[in-house]
């Protein structure tokens, strides 16, 4: 079977529709998009911020929904994403979902295809559906009427950008906070944030729908939280360094013997408090902390330790307790 994106891109600019396709055609494109694009008062972001363009995907064909004549039983749909309106065709995987749908009573039935491919082309009997497709964290849905002996091509703008976020510590080598984890926050205008998610990585990139967006960086071990805000555009991919104001703090901790240590910082601006196990000598608990005044303490081989220290912006500290 041949991909209506192939035969579509045969098309020439003179080429007339017959009288009986222009009628079906008329009748059979109706599409209902629905998509959400967030738009918000722009605070600007620190001027670390550099931008660059994400790998365009290579061209296919330009029409958003087009449809062509089918035997009986080769009805259905072909199916593909674009990161922009002018852009080319995603080629990575997409998630897509098709839905069989009652337009009159608007219910939404079974699922009949889910998969994640770039491109989709499947038979579906005649009849009226609901596509969802997915790309990164950017989302659209139409409702689509196939009628017998036709096959339809939709093609989906999704408007989608990229972000890429490294969190640093001021004045610090940055082997000692290599496990700093991002959330992202939707700020749509007039209406409440929207929580994104809360796992990404240092370096990962993220694809979102183009809008205004609070990204929200923190350590796994440490106290800290640094905020930056940013403008996703579509095809672009931005390159966002979030500085922290703080202090590293390594916990060496000393025994004759392997049983694991029951440890705890405390600090003393607030009621901040972490406790941890650590088996010697394998392990020397480091973290990142603000600024200030903390009290390390353990219990080792029945004896307790402790020691206050304060920590200074953008150095490390090295905090012994045992014998």
């Amino acid at each position: 079977m041949r991909s209506l994106f192939t035969r579509a891109a045969q098309h020439t600019k003179g080429h007339r529709l017959t009288p009986v396709a222009f009628a079906i055609l008329v009748v059979a494109i109706f599409v209902i998009i629905t998509t959400a694009k967030g738009k918000a008062a722009f605070r600007a972001p620190s001027d670390n911020i550099t931008t660059g363009s994400l790998p365009p995907p290579s061209s296919m064909a330009n029409e958003d929904a087009f449809m062509r004549h089918a035997t009986q039983g080769t009805e259905g749909l072909d199916l593909a994403a674009r990161l922009t309106e002018s852009g080319g065709f995603i080629q990575r995987p997409v998630s897509w979902q098709i839905f069989q749908r009652d337009a009159e009573l608007g219910l939404i039935g079974k699922s009949v295809f889910n998969d994640k491919t770039p491109i989709v082309e499947t038979n579906l009997s005649p009849g009226t559906y609901r596509i969802e497709v997915k790309y990164g964290h950017a989302s659209a849905i139409r409702d689509i009427t196939i009628l017998p002996k036709t096959r339809l091509g939709v093609t989906f703008v999704l408007n989608v950008g990229g972000v890429r976020t490294l969190s640093r510590v001021v004045g610090m080598d940055a082997s000692h906070y290599s496990s700093a984890r991002h959330t992202i926050i939707a700020l749509p205008d007039n209406k409440p944030e929207k929580f994104i998610t809360d796992t990404v990585e240092q370096g990962q990139i993220v694809r979102l729908a183009a809008g205004e967006y609070r990204i929200e960086s923190r350590f796994d071990q440490g106290n800290t939280l640094a905020v930056a805000n940013v403008t996703v555009k579509p095809g672009i991919l931005t390159s966002l360094n979030i500085d922290h104001q703080a202090a590293f703090a390594k916990l060496s901790l000393f025994s004759d013997n392997k049983t694991p240590i029951k440890w705890q910082v405390h600090s003393h601006q607030g009621n901040w408090t972490k406790s941890g196990e650590s088996k010697i000598p394998s392990q020397t608990p480091s973290m990142i902390l603000a600024p200030g005044r903390y009290t390390f303490s353990a219990n080792i081989d029945g004896k307790n330790f402790k020691q206050t220290v304060s920590l200074l912006q953008g150095k490390a500290t090295t905090i012994i307790l045992g014998n």
